[in-house]
């Protein structure tokens, strides 16, 4: 969506613009943000939802006092890195489904990024069998849910 400012009438990207707290009601649910934009100047912006999208270690969802519940997934995660030769397709996803094996491949525009799913534990076994120079490593793959924490009385941490 980033891409297509103003083709989309319901939504304004806000560029390096970071949150620095919620805003809640009485009730406790989250109505908006606060935020410092990129000349320093606070501000507040009401929403009627609120996404935090800031990655794994998320400030907006620790602030709302939502809980991240680990588990196990029977998968680990190769990517992969390949220079990317046609400028033209950026933007572009593809995704391989075929014979049990799964793949993504997203074009970051210089270069392609491809996620590839494996059996846990069969790294090993498979890298030797991996093109020379072609992985960049892999990662041990886990999923999660987020369950709100019980609220605290007001004035309490």
């Amino acid at each position: 969506m980033a891409h297509r400012d103003g083709h989309e009438p319901s939504f304004t990207p806000w560029r390096r613009t970071g949150v620095t707290g919620l805003l809640e009601d009485d009730s406790g649910r989250v109505t908006g943000v606060r935020y410092v934009d990129e000349h320093g100047s606070p501000g507040e912006l009401a929403a009627d939802l609120t996404v935090a999208c800031d990655g794994r270690d998320s400030s907006v969802r620790r602030a709302a006092g939502l809980e991240p519940s680990y588990f196990e997934v029977p998968m680990d995660v190769w990517q992969v890195r390949v220079p990317a030769r046609d400028p033209l397709k950026e933007g572009r996803v593809s995704l391989t489904v075929r014979d049990g094996q799964f793949a993504a491949t997203l074009d970051r525009g210089d270069y392609y990024q491809t996620s590839y799913l494996i059996k846990k534990g069969t790294d090993g076994a498979l890298r030797p069998m991996a093109s020379s120079g072609s992985a960049t490593g892999s990662a041990s793959c886990s999923a999660g849910t987020v369950r709100r924490r019980t609220p605290s009385a007001p004035g309490t941490t």
